[in-house]
């Protein structure tokens, strides 16, 4: 094994060498083509270049890197044409995108390769995985860098480069702005911003919280609440469902009547089911302020053994803090404080609505958060 890598890069690729990569597995044909590829660079062989990226794709290596090669490699060749993605409809942004947010593009480790090569790499006849890896990404970076003074402004090779050597931000302007319009790559990229903006994100979320009544509703007493929430946004709005339950026993007791049903009970075992529209407004960093409103169902139990549910109508309003959690936005926590309304029930016994306070605290997940992350940054 360690022979025919040696082998590999002591001389320059050949037609045969593509037939040599299908021999291994696809993590070590990745192995390799990352060790040899700088050095058919550095050794100024293009036509090496292009076998190697042929037999790195016959033997299933991963499309980013494969795609980088591919691009650089041909604007070194003077050669380039926006053909070089054919087969790339919208998903070449989610590509490019990744190798920006993806701390990994390559996810390769030792333990991935064949138990030759790492016996190999263990005897010191081959490098460390690590130092291929990294010895890879430092060469497209320096190899994009080296290319970038020799281009046309507001071209797509500009917008590669740029891309593949480190100013990503600078490069993703380029792309937004006009100096690109008419090219293929513009167009891949309207229409990615377009489908991703057309997108409603979900989440999901759990609560819990505290819920006070007054005025006549205060018999009932405070009670904790706890719920789930599941919702999706658009741009600054969203919309959520709301289950909430708050169990327990009132402070004295009320007259229940229902049709022939007549009792007294103390519990509560309050179920609210609603939904809530609100907009949010960024404060700083990650924190912004929500503001929201809503409607639904409470519906109280009263009678354990009674096939009776007291129904009305819930209104409320609301505010509170929203924090993102990590940097790519999956995990969220929200504070809110809101105010309701529970319209009358219960009318020819005690009355049993009035008006309340709750304080919720959740923690919830952004279903979508990778496709948000991609359209901030290649809207830009």
């Amino acid at each position: 094994m360690c022979s025919i890598g040696l082998a590999l890069t002591a001389s320059p690729a050949t037609a045969d060498d593509a037939e040599l990569l299908q021999e291994y597995s696809p993590a070590d044909a990745s192995y390799l083509a990352m060790w040899e590829i700088p050095q058919v660079v550095y050794g100024d062989r293009p036509d090496s270049l292009l076998v190697w990226l042929n037999a790195w794709e016959a033997a299933d290596g991963p499309v980013e890197p494969i795609l980088r090669l591919r691009i650089l490699g041909a604007v070194w060749d003077g050669a380039f044409t926006e053909t070089v993605y054919p087969g790339f409809p919208t998903n070449l942004m989610d590509e490019l995108a990744a190798f920006c947010l993806v701390s990994d593009p390559i996810p390769l480790t030792t333990g991935d390769l064949s138990d030759a090569m790492q016996r190999s790499i263990a005897l010191g006849d081959a490098p460390a995985v690590a130092k291929v890896r990294r010895d890879f990404a430092e060469f497209s970076m320096a190899f994009a860098d080296q290319l970038l003074p020799h281009l046309q402004a507001d071209s797509p090779e500009e917008f590669f480069c740029l891309l593949y050597s480190g100013p990503t931000e600078q490069a993703w302007a380029l792309l937004a702005g006009d100096g690109l319009v008419g090219t293929r790559l513009k167009v891949l990229r309207d229409e990615r911003v377009e489908a991703l903006e057309g997108k409603m994100p979900a989440f999901v979320a759990v609560e819990v919280g505290a819920w006070s009544p007054f005025n006549q509703y205060t018999f009932v007493g405070n009670h904790a609440l706890a719920g789930l929430q599941v919702g999706v946004r658009r741009g600054p709005w969203f919309a959520r469902m709301v289950l909430e339950s708050r169990l327990g026993r009132t402070e004295r007791g009320y007259l229940v009547r229902s049709g022939d049903i007549l009792g007294v009970s103390d519990r509560f075992n309050a179920l609210l089911v609603g939904g809530e529209l609100g907009r949010s407004l960024p404060l700083w960093g990650p924190l912004s302020l929500e503001g929201f409103g809503g409607i639904g169902l409470d519906g109280v139990k009263p009678l354990k053994d009674e096939d009776l549910v007291l129904g009305a109508l819930h209104l409320d309003l609301g505010a509170g803090l929203h924090a993102d959690l990590d940097a790519k936005g999956s995990w969220f926590a929200t504070a809110t404080l809101r105010r309701e309304w529970t319209r009358p029930r219960n009318n020819d016994g005690t009355d049993l609505w009035g008006d309340a306070w709750s304080v919720r605290l959740a923690v919830g997940l952004n279903l979508e958060a990778d496709s948000q992350q991609e359209l901030t940054l290649i809207k830009h």
